[in-house]
């Protein structure tokens, strides 16, 4: 294994950086200070915490610009979207900012004693593992509730976007939070269960692969710290009879598409009634044909590349697989280095080839469906449970139909989106626990029992 990452840029393959990972014994000096760390910003008012997050999503607006080209240049998202990304990240600033007292101040308790509460207590390190797919927003919502409950965050990021987490550890500093608090770790994967096992992590939180979480997870299991995973998805939109046509295959073409399709709670599989197949495919092609190639700096750029090589490549196989199958395309999935046009394919009603793999990058499955029964079943054949959306102008049909998918969320008439307002996480082979919401900053407390006799 190389000791370096070397980060190219995906539009163009040129050579970015090369960074050298940390040795073993730099590790531990890094443990040793932020230990230090840790035992002062514990002990910090949680006041003085959120007025440092308040200059942190100034920090955030006034960079914005700067902030989205280093997004696009290190995994080739185009512009408006990474412009989006920053944003979000200043807005999820803004909500813990103005909730974060509320939800972590002493919970009352009653009982035969003469007072009892519960006090939220900080872990210690906590270490993240984030993917590069939304490099700013997947940090940022790990690492902000930690950090505010008292925790200071280890964060390894993907390789191929190691500047942007070096930038996020200044921008922190920048916005007066002490160094350290926030720390990117230049690290290699077979120097991570080294960092679970030290006695100062608290808590481990993962965004990534199924197998990646497997292996955290049981790393975590081993050395008894709490952990988060969220994972893959094969998200499903079931648009009924009900629903209004346009609108609902209009926004599950947009889910499928933002990010080039590499996002985990895309739409992935697309479920229209039978009869009306001809008519979604129309739409669908129609709305397709406007994703093409373009300059990921022009904010009328809709859609980017694949991140890597590695990546394009995979979904080209997936993409032989499903036609060598007998899906039929409607619209070829087409290639020019890491750029993949949309593809098109439908699927045959009840056919789950392929539904145990995620299929990250801009490809549109289409299934029909007879019975709106049999659709859900489809849907819930899939061993992931991320999200899901259902379209119905009938309400009471809508949350009939939510309450029977076996996924993390569902949005109704509308498509999945992660909102610091919303708790956000999956079930099955999606992963466990909750990020966002003020659930978010007690993940990684202990919650204390505390009582008093008298």
């Amino acid at each position: 294994m190389s000791d370096t990452i070397s980060t190219y840029h995906p539009a163009n393959g040129e050579l970015i950086k090369e960074y050298s990972y940390w040795t073993n014994s730099e590790i531990e000096e890094r443990f040793v200070l932020s230990n230090v760390v840790y035992g002062k910003w514990k002990k910090t008012p949680l006041k003085d915490r959120l007025a440092l997050l308040k200059k942190l999503a100034n920090q955030l607006r006034v960079k914005r610009k700067s902030l989205a080209n280093l997004i696009v240049l290190e995994m080739g998202k185009p512009l408006r979207d990474a412009l989006v990304e920053v944003d979000k990240c200043a807005v999820l600033c803004d909500y813990y900012v103005e909730n974060a007292e509320d939800a972590l101040k002493n919970k009352p308790l009653e009982s035969s004693f003469a007072s009892s509460y519960i006090a939220y207590m900080p872990k210690g390190i906590i270490l993240g593992i984030m993917p590069w797919n939304f490099p700013f927003w997947q940090a940022f919502r790990f690492a902000v509730p930690a950090i505010i409950a008292g925790n200071i965050t280890w964060l390894k990021h993907a390789p191929n976007t190691t500047e942007c987490n070096l930038v996020i550890e200044r921008m922190f500093e920048m916005a007066g939070f002490p160094k350290g608090v926030y720390q990117a770790i230049v690290v290699a994967v077979d120097q991570v269960e080294k960092i679970i096992a030290h006695p100062l992590i608290g808590g481990v939180s993962l965004t990534g692969s199924e197998r990646a979480g497997s292996a955290v997870a049981s790393m975590a299991g081993k050395y008894i710290k709490t952990s988060v995973l969220e994972l893959g998805g094969n998200d499903a939109c079931l648009i009924t009879r009900n629903a209004e046509t346009e609108k609902a295959i209009e926004a599950a073409i947009l889910s499928r598409m933002i990010n080039s399709g590499q996002t985990c709670i895309s739409t992935k599989r697309i479920f229209v009634p039978k009869e009306r197949l001809s008519e979604y495919l129309e739409i669908a092609e129609s709305i397709l044909s406007g994703y093409t190639k373009g300059v990921l700096t022009d904010l009328d750029t809709k859609i980017g590349y694949m991140a890597r090589e590695d990546l394009a490549d995979q979904l080209e196989k997936q993409y032989a697989k499903l036609v060598a199958h007998g899906a039929v395309v409607v619209k070829p999935l087409e290639r020019e280095g890491n750029f993949l046009s949309p593809a098109l394919l439908v699927m045959k009603e009840g056919d789950r080839f392929m539904i145990d793999e995620e299929l990250f990058g801009p490809i549109v499955l289409m299934y029909p469906f007879t019975e709106i029964d049999l659709a859900v079943e489809e849907i819930n054949a899939s061993p992931f449970g991320l999200g899901a959306s259902v379209w119905s102008e009938d309400n009471m049909e809508a949350t009939e139909l939510a309450n029977k998918l076996e996924v993390g969320c569902v949005a109704v008439n509308d498509f999945v989106k992660s909102d610091v307002s919303l708790p956000f996480g999956g079930t099955k082979r999606s992963g466990y626990g909750r990020e966002l919401h003020t659930d978010a900053l007690l993940t990684f407390t202990n919650p204390k029992t505390i009582y008093h006799a008298k």
